[in-house]
């Protein structure tokens, strides 16, 4: 297993993807980290609305989020938890515009990636506006996720019980919060980003 872990970073090097092979991605704001749990995990937070299949390929896709779990990564290791949590907003999803006939094809490579190579990073998924659509697509994907990965997927049903998990100065404003960040691109590279930088609010 640590071998293979080894082998993966020494010939994909996720640690120094370009970020021009992302642009797309990092310019939609679909994804971004900011701020932190009450355990110190730095969160990720995903804007369905904002996803927009025709401009990216599932290649693209699936190295964005390596990306960022390795953008996590270096801020957690910063906080001292080791850990990332996520916060995947659905609110806004149109069919006509965001629907991804290949998502299930990434989420089952993005799983796979997961649990091979970023084992125990991720404490919780907490999951917004999740309707039907979702629902469906989870009932497909789940079965090839293990159970002590699924068991990490929350849907809130109501936003109040974010607070249970967040400081409210460490939630945006739409999720109960207080944060009045706003997520702009910056073209530099993360490891050169202080934690100031990615969580200004």
């Amino acid at each position: 297993m640590w071998r293979n872990w080894l082998n993966w970073r020494l010939n994909e090097a996720p640690d120094s993807i370009p970020e021009r092979s992302i642009l797309k991605s990092l310019m939609s704001g679909k994804a971004f980290w900011h701020k932190w749990d009450k355990k110190k995990q730095p969160c990720l937070i995903i804007k369905t609305k904002y996803h927009y299949p025709t401009e990216v390929t599932v290649a693209e896709s699936l190295l964005f989020g390596i990306y960022l779990l390795e953008q996590g990564l270096h801020q957690a290791e910063v906080l001292g938890s080791g850990k990332v949590c996520v916060l995947w907003d659905r609110e806004g999803f149109d069919r006509s515009k965001n629907f991804d006939s290949s998502l299930s094809d990434l989420m089952k490579q993005m799983t796979k990636v997961l649990q091979e190579y970023y084992a125990e990073v991720l404490d919780n998924m907490y999951i917004l506006h999740a309707n039907w659509f979702f629902k469906m697509m989870w009932a497909i994907v789940s079965p090839f996720i293990n159970k002590r990965t699924r068991d990490k997927v929350k849907v809130i049903d109501e936003i109040e019980r974010l607070k249970d998990t967040f400081d409210v100065d460490c939630l945006l404003r739409e999720h109960g919060g207080t944060s009045d960040y706003v997520y702009t691109y910056t073209p530099v590279s993360y490891t050169h980003l202080t934690l100031p930088t990615i969580y200004s609010v």
